[in-house]
């Protein structure tokens, strides 16, 4: 049995150049990030603020490719310190797609609110399709369900939207939610 052991330290193991070839793989043609240049530029930047982490650099890509004028937000915490902690470097991502699905309007921030404390209520029973999400909002947030539709599919960075569920894409989403 002894040649067929081998001791492996996984909390040694550098997860920079898997983080690499993911990127580089989301910048080719069929990637989500094929022809953004600004990104191309910045691969070894994003490697570092990944630090290791895939989840963080899956959901920075998620943002990125889930709608326009999200690029500058990823440049801006890009260009911003690096967090020694993986969960404050997390959650950071994390406020940042909720802050830009909710948009600046009370009706967008009260919608937003009202989807994450569904979604953390749910998520251990029995998750919530979009049209059922939509269907427990409170009367005094009435609004169409392609509108509603529209706020939801901002959230996609961290929820996996399908026309059965809407769940969270890692469970560090639901720790994040929990301490609002």
């Amino acid at each position: 049995l002894g040649p067929l052991k081998r001791e492996c330290d996984i909390l040694a193991y550098e997860a920079d150049d898997d983080i690499r070839t993911f990127i580089e793989h989301e910048l080719e043609r069929e990637g989500r990030l094929y022809g953004i240049r600004s990104i191309e530029a910045r691969v070894d930047v994003l490697v570092e603020k990944a630090q290791g982490r895939f989840i963080w650099i899956a959901a920075v890509i998620g943002f990125i490719d889930e709608g326009e004028g999200n690029l500058e937000v990823v440049e801006a915490l890009l260009r911003s310190k690096t967090y020694p902690e993986a969960e404050k470097s997390l959650d950071t991502v994390y406020e940042t797609v909720i802050r830009r699905a909710a948009g600046q309007s009370e009706m967008g921030k009260g919608i937003v609110k009202a989807i994450l404390a569904i979604v953390l209520s749910t998520s251990k029973t029995e998750p919530l399709g979009p049209r059922e999400l939509h269907a427990f909002l409170p009367p005094s947030l009435p609004i169409p369900f392609e509108r509603f539709h529209t706020i939801l599919k901002r959230l996609s960075p961290i929820f996996i939207i399908t026309e059965a569920s809407v769940t969270v894409f890692h469970t560090s989403v639901l720790d994040f939610l929990a301490h609002l």
